[in-house]
C-alpha cells in the first residue's frame, strides 16, 4: 500500500465557517505557514441569481457595524453581492403578551444604519474566493478530521499536532485553531472541558415573503414560549425568520401544515407584515448554553462557536465569533512583530484574556433576557413591561444599547 502524504505546517485552522476562514485571512503576512481544513465540498461555487425570495438561504446573520469593520480590513466586505446584503436601519422590540416596546434607529446613536442582514453562505463565498488567491494555503477542503494527537518535537520544534484526515492524508502543526462549530468534533475528541446545558427549545428558521414591506427593519416579538424574529433581507417583501420556541410549541409548529405555519408567523409577528408565505424548508434544531471552561490550552485554542454558542435572541453569535477572530489574528500578529515563538503560551493566554470576558457577559446578558420574557409571574410580566417603556423614553440608555450591540464602544 502507498504511503499516504504528509503536509507540515505552522498553524493548522480546522473549520472553514465565517470565524475559520475570516481568520485565516486576517493571517495573511505571517512568516509562518498556514492550513485551513472544512469537511465541505464547493464552498466557492457560484451563488444562486436573486430571482426571488427561494433564492436565500435560511440561515443568516445579524452582522454588526464592528464585523462589518472587520471584514472591510480583509477586503471582503465590498465583494459581497448588494442583491443579498440588506441593511436594516430599524429595530422594533415588544412584549407579545404585554404593552412593553422598544424602537431603535441609528440616529439615536449617531450611526447610519443598525447593521446588515446576509446569509451565512454569501459570506462565506467571499472569503473562500479570496482564499483561492493565496496559493501558500494549504486547503483540504471536502476532508474531515478523523484523530488529532499531539506530535513530539515536531520539525524541530516542541510539541505540536499530527492531524488524520479522512482521505489518509497527514498534517503536522505547531499551532491548532479549533472553529469546527458549536457541537464541534476536536473540542469533544480533545476532552476539552465546557461547560452547557440545554435551554430546552428549538430554533425554527426559514425564509418567508410578506405582503407588507419589511422597511429595512428588524423585528422581535417576545412570546411567552420563545421570541420570534423577522429579520429583513434584500428583496422589500422578503424576511428570515427565527422563532425560539419552548420544545413542545416547536413539534405542535414542525407538525403543522404549510399553510398553518404561515398564519401562526403572521400572527405571531402581530400580523404587522399582513399575509405570510413559506419560501424554504423549515430547518429547525436544538438550542443549547455552551461555553468553553478555558479558551486555550498548550498550542491549541477555541474559536467562535466552538469556544461558546448563546441563545439566537439577539443575534450576536456570529459577531462573537467574528471578534474571537480578529483578536486572535491581531495577538498572532503582534507576537511575529516581537519574534516570539509560535509556542509562547503568553500568546494564547493573551487571546482568552481578551475575549473569554467579553463572550461571558454577552451571554449571562442573553440568558437573563430569556428568562425574563419566559416568565410566567404577573410580578415579573409586569416589571419587564414597565422596564422596556423606561428604557425606551432613556436616550442615553437607547444610545448605549445601539452602540453596544453595534460593537462599538459607548
Amino acid at each position: 500500500m502507498a504511503e499516504q502524504p504528509m503536509e507540515s505546517v505552522d498553524i493548522l485552522i480546522a473549520g472553514g465557517g465565517m470565524v475559520g476562514a475570516s481568520l485565516a485571512l486576517a493571517l495573511r503576512g505571517l512568516p509562518w505557514t498556514l492550513g485551513l481544513v472544512d469537511p465541505r465540498p464547493g464552498l466557492d461555487e457560484p451563488l444562486p441569481p436573486v430571482d426571488g425570495p427561494a433564492a436565500f438561504g435560511p440561515r443568516v446573520s445579524a452582522l454588526s457595524l464592528a464585523s462589518e469593520q472587520f471584514l472591510r480590513e480583509l477586503g471582503i466586505w465590498l465583494q459581497l453581492p448588494e442583491d443579498r446584503l440588506a441593511s436594516y436601519t430599524h429595530m422594533q422590540v415588544w412584549d407579545a403578551e404585554g404593552s412593553g416596546k422598544l424602537s431603535f434607529s441609528p440616529e439615536q446613536a449617531g450611526l447610519k444604519q443598525l447593521g446588515h442582514i446576509v446569509e451565512n453562505r454569501v459570506v462565506e463565498h467571499a472569503l473562500w474566493q479570496a482564499l483561492l488567491d493565496w496559493p501558500e494555503l494549504v486547503r483540504p477542503v471536502a476532508a474531515r478530521i478523523e484523530t488529532v494527537e499531539r506530535e513530539a518535537h515536531h520539525a524541530g520544534h516542541a510539541d505540536g499536532w499530527r492531524v488524520v484526515l479522512n482521505d489518509g492524508r497527514t498534517i503536522l502543526a505547531r499551532l491548532l485553531l479549533i472553529a469546527d462549530g458549536a457541537r464541534s468534533p476536536l473540542r469533544a475528541q480533545l476532552q476539552w472541558p465546557t461547560r452547557e446545558w440545554s435551554y430546552d427549545q428549538t430554533a425554527v428558521v426559514a425564509t418567508v415573503q410578506h405582503t407588507q414591506p419589511h422597511a429595512q427593519t428588524a423585528r422581535q416579538a417576545f412570546h411567552r414560549q420563545g421570541p420570534l424574529a423577522f429579520l429583513p433581507l434584500a428583496l422589500p417583501d422578503t424576511s428570515s425568520i427565527v422563532w425560539s420556541l419552548d420544545t413542545p410549541a416547536a413539534d405542535e409548529f414542525i407538525g403543522l401544515g404549510k399553510s398553518a405555519q404561515c398564519r401562526a408567523l403572521s400572527a405571531g409577528i402581530g400580523s404587522v407584515l399582513g399575509e405570510v408565505s413559506l419560501h424554504s424548508p423549515v430547518l429547525h434544531f436544538p438550542l443549547h448554553q455552551r461555553h468553553a471552561k478555558r479558551y486555550v490550552q498548550p498550542g491549541a485554542a477555541l474559536v467562535g462557536d466552538a469556544a461558546h454558542s448563546i441563545h439566537p435572541l439577539a443575534g450576536q453569535g456570529a459577531n462573537l465569533g467574528l471578534k474571537d477572530a480578529a483578536a486572535l489574528a491581531a495577538v498572532l500578529h503582534d507576537a511575529a512583530a516581537n519574534n516570539l515563538p509560535l509556542e509562547e503560551p503568553l500568546i494564547l493566554r493573551r487571546y482568552q484574556r481578551q475575549r473569554q470576558t467579553d463572550n461571558l457577559q454577552t451571554m449571562l446578558a442573553m440568558e437573563g433576557l430569556k428568562r425574563l420574557f419566559g416568565a410566567r409571574h404577573p410580578a415579573l410580566h409586569l416589571a419587564r413591561n414597565l422596564g422596556m417603556s423606561g428604557f425606551n423614553r432613556s436616550p442615553t440608555l437607547m444610545r448605549n444599547a445601539i452602540r453596544q450591540a453595534a460593537g462599538l464602544p459607548v
